[in-house]
């Protein structure tokens, strides 16, 4: 259901903002700017949601959702009948953060176990940095890195308003 967010009905949205993030299928989708920065944003916290527990996860989901919502962007859907973007509600902005989680979780973890191995380091394995799964985490904890900058996987780090490019 669009627009699911146990709040008033959903409000039409006439055009999409570049920090809006579209759910949806094709090149469209995938190059637009929000989506973009949300696949960073899901890509550097892998690492973190392939080694928590299951209790943890859903925080990660809800914790990338709370980020991009602060920094003014939306979770968005078409409604193909009348052609008018509706904002898909926390629910399922979350669900969808959870599954972009899960892909390739997998072959991340072969990764980080063959780093494990190699190196005996398991608070950074392969380019994750790993070290807030000793904190403890609330509901309403978004996932910020503890330096105060977002790791890229060059090994460079984003200050966290810089990483959305909303300064």
């Amino acid at each position: 259901n669009v627009g699911d967010n146990n709040e008033a009905p959903a409000v039409p949205v006439i055009a999409p903002t570049c920090r809006d993030v579209l759910n949806g299928r094709g090149q469209g989708v995938q190059r637009h700017p929000g989506n973009e920065k949300y696949r960073k944003l899901v890509f550097v916290n892998k690492g973190l949601y392939a080694k928590c527990p299951k209790t943890d996860k859903i925080k990660i989901s809800r914790g990338i959702v709370a980020a991009v919502r602060e920094l003014g962007g939306r979770f968005l859907e078409m409604d193909e009948r009348t052609q008018v973007y509706y904002d898909i509600g926390d629910k399922k902005a979350t669900e969808k953060t959870s599954q972009a989680l899960r892909e390739g979780l997998s072959k991340i973890r072969k990764q980080m176990f063959q780093a494990e191995e190699t190196s005996g380091n398991s608070t950074n394995i392969a380019g994750y940095d790993t070290s807030l799964l000793t904190a403890s985490m609330t509901s309403e904890t978004t996932v910020p890195a503890s330096n105060g900058t977002i790791p890229q996987p060059n090994g460079k780090g984003v200050s966290q308003e810089g990483y959305f490019g909303y300064s």
